[in-house]
């Protein structure tokens, strides 16, 4: 079973019979078309969850999510259907993707009877396909093997663990970088720190704050390099951010501050030397504040050249290389979820969450509230801001 190929419906109908033995095959073309729906194929039943399996394929690319889980749900309507499992596709998405959904609904009661008024409609999707990130689908879905009944099914599709497994392994790696210990079951394992600042390696305040700017700095340039222009080139080129081109020494000093501070902190205009050639054209200024240096960034660009030992911060490589691997697994989307449409990826509200778990765990000696403290953070209206000012950049 590839699912890492263009829409296939012999590996739909696999994956149903995977997902439970009780699926019967019922091929049979819906009479049903629209300016969004090309064609449309009832493709069999789990009768034991009482769930519909359908295939829809797309007129043009699947782009407009909303008017897609509109035109599916009334497909479901007319199954008279409160659950469905639906591939959309399309034959003319180059990009080789496809979605692979759960769409639940309730039927309003009227005057005691059930009429054919949905309520609650919701659409769940993991995208598979060609280039697709397989972590998150094959782990909280195919992996668990055979659905044991309809709770067990909306729980393979729910956002909230896909997150919280997410976040819990970027708790991690916050941890391997200031220091510390992190629990495993009864194991607990103990990370020394591999963040230096100022030739000291702690678990103090100053670390702490210093690893949560890093670590949202860098998801949100993972959102960057996911977002394109409008010539089709992502915001990052993949050469500065990726575990494939973490090759230069001191990767923080020389990559990362020159990225955060000499491109994304300044005007196209105003930017020099090497960083006034085309190639860094694509990357946008953004003026929110997430990328002004801080004091606590320690930020000179005489630093460059300097030995190692001599650099007021410095992360090993590795770190980044393990940092990256995580954003790796997953597929990470530009487009925030709206109520009863939710795909099933990291998307760009993880920005604030990041920001207020990984500051929770601050615990100031002085008992002071992490959250309350001044110059060290980003506002969350200014990180709003800044997002803003991705969504609708324009290049």
């Amino acid at each position: 079973m590839n699912l890492n190929q263009s829409y296939n419906r012999e590996t739909f109908i696999q994956i149903i019979s995977n997902l439970s033995s009780d699926f019967k095959k019922d091929i049979r073309a819906f009479d049903y078309k629209s300016k969004v729906i090309e064609n449309a194929y009832l493709i069999g039943k789990i009768e034991s969850l009482d769930v519909q399996v359908i295939e829809i394929e797309i007129s043009g690319n699947v782009k407009n999510r909303i008017k897609i889980t509109s035109e599916a749900f009334k497909l479901l309507n007319i199954l008279a259907a409160q659950s469905a499992l639906v591939s959309f596709f399309s034959n003319n998405n180059t990009s080789g993707k496809w979605r692979f959904s759960l769409l639940t609904t309730d039927y309003k009661i009227i005057d005691g009877n059930v009429s054919k008024e949905q309520s609650n409609p919701r659409r769940y999707s993991y995208v598979l396909g060609l280039n697709s990130k397989l972590y998150t689908p094959k782990k909280f879905l195919i992996n668990k093997g055979p659905i044991s009944d309809i709770e067990d099914l909306k729980s393979r599709f729910s956002l909230a663990v896909v997150n919280q497994e997410f976040y819990a392994q970027l708790a991690e790696l916050y941890t391997k970088l200031i220091g510390g210990n992190v629990s495993k079951g009864s194991n607990v394992i103990q990370y020394k720190g591999m963040l230096r600042i100022n030739g000291k390696y702690s678990q103090n305040v100053e670390h702490q704050e210093f690893a949560i700017k890093l670590i949202g700095r860098l998801v949100f340039c993972w959102f960057l390099k996911e977002k394109k222009s409008s010539n089709g080139i992502s915001l990052i080129p993949e050469v500065l951010l990726s575990s494939g081109f973490i090759r230069t020494e001191n990767y923080y000093n020389q990559i990362l501050e020159p990225l955060f501070f000499e491109l994304l902190n300044t005007k196209i205009s105003r930017r020099k030397g090497k960083y006034k050639d085309d190639k860094y054209s694509v990357i946008p200024y953004l003026n929110g504040g997430l990328f002004k240096p801080q004091s606590n960034d320690y930020y000179d660009t005489k630093n460059y050249g300097k030995k190692e030992e001599l650099l007021p911060i410095y992360i090993p490589n590795q770190w980044f290389l393990e940092f990256y691997e995580l954003l790796e697994q997953y597929n990470f989307t530009v487009d925030e979820n709206t109520n009863n449409d939710i795909e099933l990826s990291i998307d760009p509200e993880m920005l604030g969450r990041i920001f207020e778990n990984l500051l929770a765990e601050i615990n100031p000696e002085t008992g002071e509230s992490a959250r309350k403290a001044t110059g060290s953070f980003i506002p969350q209206e200014k990180l709003l801001n800044t997002w803003l000012t991705i969504v609708w950049l324009t290049i």
